[in-house]
């Protein structure tokens, strides 16, 4: 007789704590829902891209005459408006930009390559190098503080929708509806450099029964 149990069946796997606690926060919108778009992008050539285009026929003259046209006059940051058009009318079959317009005037991509020199600690000087060594255009320095600015607002946002949350888990948790009430904590913090030397760093009050921060304070 053989038996169809699974090895959770058989050792039961206790949900890790991190899961246990973003599982609280399913109804909270993640930054990236109000920073960025849902968008599958890659890096390609220009010539790679021009190259499939060229043997397509064109729908005016069904003959193999488009060409891929890149506008390089507006300076766009990383996205190009491109336009593909017909050699023998000398005219614009089609046109768009290599990445979606956000609702702020901001395109996506520009606003991706900011967020990723923030979060991998590259900043302004290494995202340009960066597009050195990758032969890519830059980002003029008000368009990156623009983009700075705009990710700093709508993080502080999420954040004190998320404390706020914190709080009413919490709450929750002591069966306490509203008021002040008496919670268990513990304190933890971090520094830059080990010995607790540095002046920069990270102070945070935990709960105890969910784990989760209820204040914290940065140093710098």
């Amino acid at each position: 007789m053989t038996t169809n149990n699974t090895l959770e069946d058989i050792i039961p796997v206790q949900e890790s704590a991190s899961k246990c606690k973003f599982g609280m926060f399913q109804d909270q919108d993640l930054p990236h829902a109000v920073l960025l778009q849902d968008w599958d992008g890659t890096l390609m050539p220009c010539q790679l891209l021009g190259a499939l285009i060229t043997p397509l026929a064109c729908p005016l003259c069904f003959q193999s005459t488009l060409q891929l046209r890149m506008c390089t006059a507006q300076n766009l940051g990383f996205v190009r408006k491109v336009k593909v058009l017909c050699s023998s009318f000398e005219l614009d079959i089609v046109s768009t930009s290599t990445s979606p317009l956000l609702a702020d005037r901001g395109y996506d991509l520009n606003r991706r390559a900011v967020a990723a020199s923030l979060v991998t600690g590259l900043g302004p000087e290494g995202l340009s190098k960066f597009c050195e060594v990758m032969n890519l255009p830059t980002l003029h320095h008000k368009t990156t503080a623009s983009h700075v600015g705009f990710i700093c607002t709508q993080l502080l946002i999420f954040k004190e929708r998320v404390m706020e949350k914190a709080s009413e888990k919490v709450q929750e948790a002591y069966e306490v509806p509203e008021g002040i009430v008496d919670i268990d904590v513990s304190y933890d913090g971090s520094r830059q450099t080990q010995d607790h030397a540095s002046m920069s760093g990270l102070e945070c009050v935990i709960e105890q029964r969910t784990g989760l921060v209820v204040n914290y304070h940065t140093m710098s």
